[in-house]
């Protein structure tokens, strides 16, 4: 796809930074994610769009904020039969720069400054969207349809997930499958 960026990278002497950048896709979609199928993802999938995404912030807090719709290409699946975890973020993996360095630092008690990241996507999911809600992998037991609707996603501190809106299911099947005994397709 193709877009437009626009944006404003700000610091004093490399530090007190401030961002400000922005991608406009009007006409072309372009890809937003693209997450391998993982038998520990609770989602994944492909997600192709227009709309506008903004990154602005101060160097300890970073915020996102989206606004798009999604394009013919979307396909995602949300895995009902996931590997039970006590947290969500099992597909987040947040790694420390200074692990890596086998140097001393010259400061000992040196303060390392996480930043805080926010996100607020709000999807408008159109009918080209295709999701499949998958209760049993192994089976095969899965809903598969096209749906529209509205998602609002807000995570903060990338601690916690909040996700709200609605999803309907406009053309579809749903692949009933119980223990590989009974299997019907119904449409």
């Amino acid at each position: 796809g193709a877009g437009f960026l626009v944006g404003t990278i700000l610091h004093n002497h490399f530090k007190d930074w401030n961002i400000d950048i922005s991608l406009i896709a009007e006409e072309t979609p372009i890809e937003i994610i693209n997450i391998p199928y993982s038998p520990e993802r609770y989602f994944y999938g492909i997600g192709k769009g227009v709309g506008d995404i903004n990154v602005f912030g101060y160097d300890d807090h970073i915020v996102i904020e989206a606004n798009l719709e999604t394009s013919e290409g979307t396909e995602f699946a949300l895995p009902m039969d996931v590997v039970s975890s006590s947290d969500w973020s099992s597909f987040v993996e947040i790694k420390d720069g200074l692990e890596k360095s086998t140097e001393k630092s010259s400061n000992e008690n040196q303060e390392i400054n996480i930043t805080d990241v926010s996100l607020d996507i709000n999807l408008e999911i159109t009918p080209s969207s295709e999701a499949r809600i998958v209760f049993n992998s192994e089976l095969g037991d899965e809903i598969t349809g096209r749906c529209k609707g509205h998602i609002h996603l807000d995570l903060h501190d990338l601690e916690r997930l909040e996700m709200f809106g609605n999803l309907e299911i406009v053309e579809g099947d749903y692949a009933f499958n119980l223990k590989n005994i009974i299997s019907k397709k119904f449409e």
